[in-house]
């Protein structure tokens, strides 16, 4: 038969706080994630350079979530950090701007000048004798 041996609780310990739930510790990395956009556009309003402006939130979050005394503190770095890490990645190979081409047709080029308005006067008249 195993022995039960019994707990003793030391009459100088601290009763602990209780421990976060994971949605307070999402919502706790939400808000750094909001700080940080918030920030950033402040800061780019004022003139900062972008890259600049990603870099440093970044370096402050990575701090805040490697170095905060509280859990609160760590999460709320750790959203920073993802936050403003994200638009750093975008700035360094994006260059921040989304670039997109109107589309074009295959043999668009292959026209010569005026072939394409005689091409739809065709089309129109065809359609006029049709219609008659």
């Amino acid at each position: 038969m195993k022995q039960k041996f019994k707990h003793h609780v030391h009459r100088n310990a601290v009763p602990r706080a209780e421990a976060e739930t994971p949605l307070e510790r999402v919502g706790y990395t939400a808000g750094g994630a909001v700080a940080s956009a918030f920030l950033g556009g402040y800061l780019a309003k004022q003139g900062w350079p972008p890259k600049t402006i990603a870099s440093a939130l970044a370096l402050l979050g990575a701090g805040l979530s490697w170095q905060g005394e509280t859990a609160l503190v760590k999460n709320i770095g750790s959203g920073v950090m993802a936050s403003s890490g994200g638009q750093l990645v975008r700035e360094m190979f994006g260059n921040g701007e989304v670039k997109r081409e109107a589309p074009q047709l295959a043999n668009a080029r292959a026209l010569g000048p005026g072939e394409l308005a005689g091409a739809f006067e065709r089309v129109r008249k065809r359609l006029a004798m049709q219609a008659a």
